[in-house]
Protein backbone atom coordinates (compact mmCIF):
# COMPACT_ATOMS: atom_id res chain seq x y z
CA UNK A 1 0.00 0.00 0.00
CA UNK A 2 1.48 3.59 -1.00
CA UNK A 3 1.25 6.29 1.70
CA UNK A 4 -1.48 7.74 -0.54
CA UNK A 5 -3.88 4.73 -0.62
CA UNK A 6 -2.87 3.97 3.03
CA UNK A 7 -4.00 8.15 3.62
CA UNK A 8 -7.54 7.23 1.99
CA UNK A 9 -8.08 4.04 3.56
CA UNK A 10 -7.57 6.03 6.78
CA UNK A 11 -10.20 8.61 6.20
CA UNK A 12 -12.58 6.27 4.81
CA UNK A 13 -12.20 4.08 7.74
CA UNK A 14 -12.08 7.11 10.37
CA UNK A 15 -15.69 8.61 9.25
CA UNK A 16 -18.34 8.39 11.88
CA UNK A 17 -20.27 6.29 9.87
CA UNK A 18 -17.36 3.29 10.72
CA UNK A 19 -16.42 4.41 14.24
CA UNK A 20 -20.29 3.66 14.99
CA UNK A 21 -19.74 0.34 13.65
CA UNK A 22 -16.91 -0.29 15.82
CA UNK A 23 -18.54 0.26 18.62
CA UNK A 24 -21.26 -1.76 18.08
CA UNK A 25 -18.58 -4.36 18.16
CA UNK A 26 -17.46 -3.34 21.03
CA UNK A 27 -14.05 -2.28 19.36
CA UNK A 28 -12.74 0.89 21.10
CA UNK A 29 -11.72 3.28 18.61
CA UNK A 30 -9.16 4.93 20.38
CA UNK A 31 -6.90 1.48 20.74
CA UNK A 32 -6.87 1.74 17.15
CA UNK A 33 -5.22 5.35 16.48
CA UNK A 34 -5.51 5.89 12.85
CA UNK A 35 -3.24 3.16 11.97
CA UNK A 36 -5.06 1.02 8.69
CA UNK A 37 -2.79 -1.54 9.93
CA UNK A 38 -4.23 -1.70 13.27
CA UNK A 39 -8.01 -1.23 12.24
CA UNK A 40 -7.06 -4.23 9.78
CA UNK A 41 -6.03 -6.62 12.45
CA UNK A 42 -9.04 -5.40 14.96
CA UNK A 43 -11.72 -6.46 12.56
CA UNK A 44 -9.83 -9.76 11.65
CA UNK A 45 -10.00 -10.66 14.87
CA UNK A 46 -13.70 -10.62 14.95
CA UNK A 47 -14.78 -11.15 11.19
CA UNK A 48 -13.31 -13.68 8.64
CA UNK A 49 -15.43 -12.99 5.87
CA UNK A 50 -13.80 -9.99 4.24
CA UNK A 51 -13.99 -8.56 0.50
CA UNK A 52 -10.99 -9.92 -0.68
CA UNK A 53 -11.87 -13.73 0.83
CA UNK A 54 -15.14 -13.30 -1.70
CA UNK A 55 -13.15 -12.78 -4.20
CA UNK A 56 -10.88 -15.15 -4.07
CA UNK A 57 -13.85 -17.78 -3.97
CA UNK A 58 -13.73 -18.58 -0.31
CA UNK A 59 -17.55 -17.65 -0.63
CA UNK A 60 -19.32 -18.83 -3.29
CA UNK A 61 -22.88 -19.10 -1.89
CA UNK A 62 -22.97 -17.19 1.01
CA UNK A 63 -21.19 -14.63 3.34
CA UNK A 64 -20.90 -15.04 6.94
CA UNK A 65 -20.69 -11.51 8.08
CA UNK A 66 -19.31 -8.80 6.00
CA UNK A 67 -19.09 -4.80 7.69
CA UNK A 68 -17.90 -2.24 4.94
CA UNK A 69 -18.63 1.30 3.77
CA UNK A 70 -20.67 2.16 1.24
CA UNK A 71 -18.39 4.07 -1.58
CA UNK A 72 -20.84 4.21 -4.54
CA UNK A 73 -24.45 3.75 -5.31
CA UNK A 74 -25.83 3.77 -9.02
CA UNK A 75 -29.47 3.49 -10.35
CA UNK A 76 -30.33 0.58 -13.03
CA UNK A 77 -32.88 0.84 -15.67
CA UNK A 78 -35.02 -1.04 -13.66
CA UNK A 79 -35.05 0.57 -10.60
CA UNK A 80 -32.43 -1.77 -8.50
CA UNK A 81 -29.02 -0.31 -7.72
CA UNK A 82 -25.40 -1.30 -7.72
CA UNK A 83 -23.76 -0.29 -5.20
CA UNK A 84 -19.78 -0.90 -3.96
CA UNK A 85 -18.98 -1.94 -0.54
CA UNK A 86 -15.00 -1.24 0.84
CA UNK A 87 -13.42 -2.76 3.32
CA UNK A 88 -9.83 -3.00 4.39
CA UNK A 89 -9.31 -5.39 1.94
CA UNK A 90 -11.28 -3.98 -1.07
CA UNK A 91 -13.96 -3.10 -3.13
CA UNK A 92 -16.58 -4.91 -3.93
CA UNK A 93 -20.19 -4.71 -6.06
CA UNK A 94 -23.68 -5.52 -4.92
CA UNK A 95 -27.27 -4.55 -6.17
CA UNK A 96 -30.05 -3.92 -4.11
CA UNK A 97 -33.76 -4.26 -5.09
CA UNK A 98 -36.19 -1.63 -5.60
CA UNK A 99 -38.34 -2.89 -1.86
CA UNK A 100 -35.04 -3.38 -0.10
CA UNK A 101 -34.60 0.72 -0.88
CA UNK A 102 -38.01 1.92 0.32
CA UNK A 103 -36.94 -0.24 3.49
CA UNK A 104 -33.40 1.21 4.20
CA UNK A 105 -32.79 4.80 1.93
CA UNK A 106 -29.70 4.72 4.04
CA UNK A 107 -28.25 2.01 1.84
CA UNK A 108 -27.64 4.55 -0.67
CA UNK A 109 -25.78 7.48 1.08
CA UNK A 110 -22.11 6.99 0.58
CA UNK A 111 -20.23 6.94 3.48
CA UNK A 112 -22.47 4.79 5.88
CA UNK A 113 -21.00 1.58 6.82
CA UNK A 114 -22.98 -1.35 6.63
CA UNK A 115 -23.61 -4.81 8.55
CA UNK A 116 -24.10 -7.73 6.09
CA UNK A 117 -25.13 -11.50 7.44
CA UNK A 118 -25.91 -14.69 5.17
CA UNK A 119 -26.10 -11.98 1.74
CA UNK A 120 -26.33 -14.49 -1.50
CA UNK A 121 -22.99 -13.94 -3.93
CA UNK A 122 -23.63 -13.91 -8.01
CA UNK A 123 -20.77 -15.21 -9.85
CA UNK A 124 -20.78 -13.62 -13.20
CA UNK A 125 -18.55 -15.32 -16.10
CA UNK A 126 -18.09 -12.95 -18.83
CA UNK A 127 -16.51 -11.25 -17.20
CA UNK A 128 -15.86 -13.49 -14.21
CA UNK A 129 -16.89 -11.71 -10.69
CA UNK A 130 -18.85 -11.90 -7.85
CA UNK A 131 -21.32 -9.77 -6.70
CA UNK A 132 -22.99 -9.36 -3.31
CA UNK A 133 -26.79 -9.31 -3.54
CA UNK A 134 -28.82 -7.76 -0.55
CA UNK A 135 -31.70 -8.67 0.24
CA UNK A 136 -34.04 -7.05 3.48
CA UNK A 137 -32.77 -9.83 5.77
CA UNK A 138 -28.90 -9.49 4.75
CA UNK A 139 -29.03 -5.77 6.45
CA UNK A 140 -28.09 -6.18 10.61
CA UNK A 141 -27.09 -2.44 10.81
CA UNK A 142 -26.52 0.67 9.08
CA UNK A 143 -24.37 3.23 10.30
CA UNK A 144 -24.82 6.87 9.02
CA UNK A 145 -21.34 9.07 8.10
CA UNK A 146 -23.65 12.05 9.83
CA UNK A 147 -25.64 12.37 12.59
Amino acid sequence: ITRNENNELIKLFTNQSFKKLLKHFDIEYNNISGNITNISNSINDIFKCNVSSIQEGLYDLRISTLIAVITNANESIDGSWSINLQDITGVIAAVVSPPVIQLYPDILIVGNSIILEKAGILVLKDPFRRIVNITERNIKAIFRCNN
